[in-house]
């Protein structure tokens, strides 16, 4: 997708009928996948506490950086 100087999604001119590679994206999503997999092996292994901890840091850092999409800049 080329978005030119369009800010959101909604505004392309092929919204909502992209169009994008299946295979390379097949791929990718393979990669995230495993990778996954392999973090929530490691987390397993950290106990609770700090899983936990990890956990809410992850979900921090996704908040704000989906803020900063729109944006706006949160303080932690």
């Amino acid at each position: 997708m080329n978005g030119g100087d369009n800010l959101y999604l909604w505004q392309q001119s092929d919204w909502p009928q992209w169009r994008y590679d299946a295979t390379r994206l097949t791929r990718l999503l393979a990669q995230v996948h495993h990778a996954q997999g392999h973090l929530l092996g490691r987390m397993r292994d950290l106990g609770l506490g700090l899983r936990d901890k990890a956990t809410l840091q992850v979900l921090t850092e996704d908040v704000l950086k989906t803020s900063e999409i729109e944006g706006v800049r949160l303080s932690p």
